[in-house]
């Protein structure tokens, strides 16, 4: 959804001079993302009450917006783009005063020297080929910054540290797929699973960038504040010519696993 035509909505919004309730999208965003609580009854029209200032500031600061707590233009945009699923809730707790929060850890780290991984679904749209590149690439941007390693399952292998999923937007877990929310993963206390939307076209969303994202979840590192970090919680394309990892990736994968 562009500035423009979001613009347009809350003018359209706001002529009675009343406060508007939010697009039923928003408060949709807010309940997927665990700033609004899913148990209240009444559907959008009963969360359209709880979309407060204080709720909204805590969405923008995680995007890294000035957090006014207004619903202006860019906050509806930002909630329109296509993001990561996993919940934000770190953001209960405030920053220390004059500290600036950027990276974020999830709790847990993984153990082995060596991951192993696995697909053990792929997908419908997108060759094999390019998923098993595209993911030996990410992969090798993780353990050249880091003392991980990484290794494929071999047929017989009954186990594995990362299992990686291109699934439907129900995909048997709390957190549904749309056209928003496109993955997900699960952090290493929680198995390091990673699910992908396959119903995502990769022509116009980086699955290198998805792939990252999502990879850096399984290995404990939680979002980033910052535009230029992998860990933000937006997707956005990859530059070929550019790193893969900011440097506040590479802090955050460092402190869980050491510098290479």
């Amino acid at each position: 959804m562009s500035i423009a035509r979001v613009t347009v909505l809350i003018t359209a919004l706001s002529v009675t001079g009343a406060a508007p309730a939010p697009p039923p999208f928003v408060v949709t965003y807010l309940r997927a993302l665990g700033f609004v609580s899913s148990d209240r009854p009444g559907g959008v029209a009963g969360g359209s009450s709880l979309v407060t200032p204080s709720v909204l500031r805590l969405a923008q600061e995680e995007l890294g917006l000035s957090p006014t707590g207004v619903l202006d233009a860019v906050t509806l945009d930002m909630f329109s783009q296509q993001r990561c699923g996993v919940s934000p809730t770190w953001l209960a707790a405030p920053s220390p005063p004059g500290r600036t929060r950027r990276f974020a850890l999830m709790g847990s780290r993984w153990r082995p020297a060596v991951l192993t991984y696995k697909v053990s679904v792929y997908s419908l749209t997108v060759p094999k080929a390019t998923v098993d590149r595209t993911l030996s690439t990410v992969l090798d941007h993780f353990s050249s910054s880091t003392k991980l390693k990484f290794a494929a399952a071999v047929p017989g292998d009954t186990e594995w540290n990362l299992d990686i999923r291109f699934t439907g937007d129900d995909h048997g877990c709390s957190s549904v797929f749309d056209a928003t929310v496109l993955a997900h993963a699960f952090p290493p206390e929680f198995g390091g699973d990673l699910h992908v939307r396959d119903a995502v076209d990769f022509n116009t969303t980086s699955l290198t960038y998805v792939l990252g994202h999502e990879l850096a979840h399984s290995l404990g590192v939680h979002h980033s504040n910052r535009a230029d970090a992998l860990m933000y919680p937006v997707y956005r394309d990859v530059d070929p010519l550019s790193p893969l990892l900011s440097g506040d990736d590479l802090r955050a994968l460092q402190l869980l696993y050491g510098q290479a």
